[in-house]
């Protein structure tokens, strides 16, 4: 098993199933939200490496999620987000990019595209990835002046 934490973050039932499932036969294990505050809380509990995130959720949705959680956790701590949609529009991809998400897949989720978010950031936060020490779980506020 892969020692990355992953946040599924899906409302569906069915979509959450077969996300986890597709994370298992590539050898990862995922905590679920089912909605934006549920990552939100999730994160304040403990920190996650990768949130696949469904952009439309009720109570609060992806893009929301991922704009408060860049406003909240500092870039070297904030997860890497991925957007999940059924949407393929290209206005979609650039609200995800200008929310905050790293990379963006669409459903229905393929393995081989599920393999290559997780492939990305594993390439992308390597040096991150060894030795790597969180020392808290709280957000760390940007310092905006």
């Amino acid at each position: 098993m892969n020692t990355l934490k992953v946040l599924v973050a899906e409302d569906n039932l069915i979509n959450q199933k077969v996300v986890t499932r597709m994370l298992e036969r590539l050898g990862y294990q995922a905590d679920l939200a089912k909605d934006g505050l549920e990552v939100l809380g999730a994160l304040r509990q403990q920190p996650y490496d990768v949130i696949l995130m469904d952009m439309y959720m009720p109570n609060m949705s992806g893009i929301d999620a991922a704009r408060q959680i860049c406003q909240e956790w500092h870039p070297t701590i904030r997860p890497y987000i991925v957007a999940v949609t059924a949407s393929t529009e290209e206005t979609d991809y650039q609200s995800c990019i200008a929310a905050g998400m790293d990379d963006y897949i669409s459903k229905p989720i393929r393995l081989d595209e599920l393999e290559r978010v997780m492939t990305n950031y594993r390439v992308t936060h390597s040096p991150q990835l060894e030795g790597r020490q969180r020392e808290a779980t709280a957000p760390l506020l940007l310092d905006t002046e």
